[in-house]
């Protein structure tokens, strides 16, 4: 079973600074959607364009929040 964990960090970094997906769109210039679909695991490839204003907004870095793949096994 393959996990991608992106989205999960994506919201558990959200959520602990008390934002909500609505904050980061806001912040991000993304749409509220794009941000609900990276927390899901809908997007299929989050680009780099897309994780570095994630990872400042989210006070993380881009390969934290996109070093999350797991190896299908």
């Amino acid at each position: 079973m393959c996990e991608n964990i992106v989205g999960q960090r994506i919201k558990e970094r959200r959520e602990k600074l008390g934002l909500s997906a609505i904050d980061v769109s806001l912040l991000t210039n993304m749409s509220r959607g794009s941000i609900y679909r990276y927390e899901t695991d809908r997007a299929e490839n989050i680009t780099v364009k897309s994780l570095v204003p994630l990872a400042v907004v989210l006070k993380t870095t881009p390969d934290y929040l996109k070093i999350g793949r797991a190896s299908c096994r």
